[in-house]
C-alpha cells in the first residue's frame, strides 16, 4: 500500500513536469521591447506626414480656386462683351432689312418710272430730231452727232434711265440756248451759185445771215427754199456792225436786219 502510494505520486509528478514542459514550448518567444523615444516620434512624423500632404493638396485647391474663379469671371466678361455685341449685331440687322425693303420698294418704283420714262423721253429725242431737220441749217453736223449718240444711249439697257433722263434734258437744254443766242462763224457757203468762204451770222433761231469776208456781198437764208438768197448792197454795214457785235468786237446796239418774212408751218 505504501509503495503503490509512492508510485502513484511519481507519476502525478511526472504528468505535471511533462504538461509544464508542454506549456513552456507552446508560448511565444517573447520579443526585445520597442524603445520609447520610438514609440513618440513615429506616430508624431506619420502625423506630420498626413498634415503635409493635406496642406499641400488644399494649398493645390486653393490655387486650382482662384483660378477657375478667375476663368468665371473671364468667362462672365466674355459673356456680357458677346451679349453686347449680339444687341448691336441685332440692330444692325434691323436697320439692314429696313434698309433692303426701302431699296426694294425704290427698285420696284424705279422699274415703273422706266417703263413710263422711256416713251416720253423717245418722243423727246424724235422732235428733237424732227427740229433739228426743220430748223435753220446751223451747225447741222454736231447737232445730229448729239441726237444720233442720245439715241444710242436711249437704245442701251446698260445706261441707267437717270442717265438718259440727263442726257436727254441737256440736248433739250442745248438747243433751247440755240434761240437764245448769237453766233459768227466761217463756213464755206454757195450764194447765188458761187461757193465761198464768208461769215455766217446766226440770230436765234429767226434768221441766219452770210457776208463775204470783204463785206461786198451779203445773203440770208430761205427756209422755205432751202437757198441762200443775195441781199441788196445797202444791207452790208448793218450786217457788217451785227458781225462784228456777235464776234463780240463791238459793243451791243440797235440794228436793222432784214429778217424775212413769217411763215406759217
Amino acid at each position: 500500500m505504501k509503495l503503490y502510494n509512492v508510485l502513484r505520486f511519481s507519476l502525478l509528478n511526472s504528468v505535471c513536469l511533462l504538461l509544464c514542459a508542454g506549456s513552456a514550448m507552446a508560448q511565444p518567444v517573447a520579443l526585445p521591447a520597442q524603445p520609447f523615444s520610438d514609440q513618440v516620434t513615429t506616430p508624431v512624423a506619420q502625423t506630420l506626414k498626413v498634415r503635409q500632404q493635406a496642406q499641400r493638396e488644399a494649398d493645390a485647391w486653393q490655387a486650382e480656386r482662384l483660378k477657375l474663379s478667375a476663368e468665371l469671371e473671364r468667362l462672365e466678361l466674355e459673356q456680357q462683351q458677346l451679349s453686347c455685341l449680339c444687341d448691336d449685331l441685332q440692330q444692325h440687322l434691323d436697320e439692314r432689312t429696313l434698309a433692303i425693303a426701302a431699296l426694294q420698294r425704290a427698285i420696284a418704283e424705279s422699274k415703273r418710272l422706266t417703263d413710263e420714262m422711256l416713251p416720253f423721253l423717245q418722243q423727246s429725242v424724235d422732235q428733237l430730231r424732227q427740229q433739228v431737220a426743220e430748223d435753220l441749217p446751223f451747225l447741222v453736223h454736231e447737232r445730229q452727232l448729239r441726237l444720233q449718240r442720245l439715241q444710242q444711249a436711249l437704245d442701251d439697257d446698260t445706261v441707267a434711265i437717270g442717265e438718259k433722263f440727263r442726257r436727254t434734258m441737256e440736248a433739250l437744254r442745248v438747243e433751247t440756248e440755240y434761240g437764245r443766242s448769237v453766233e459768227v462763224i466761217q463756213a464755206t457757203l454757195t450764194v447765188d451759185g458761187r461757193s465761198a468762204l464768208m461769215n455766217q451770222l446766226r440770230v436765234g433761231r429767226l434768221a441766219l445771215f452770210a457776208q463775204s469776208l470783204d463785206g461786198q456781198r451779203s445773203a440770208i437764208y430761205d427756209p422755205v427754199s432751202e437757198q441762200w438768197q443775195l441781199l441788196a448792197g445797202d444791207v452790208n454795214g448793218e450786217l457788217q456792225r451785227a458781225i462784228d457785235m456777235g464776234s463780240k468786237h463791238r459793243p451791243v446796239d440797235l440794228l436793222s436786219l432784214p429778217l424775212g418774212k413769217v411763215v406759217a408751218q
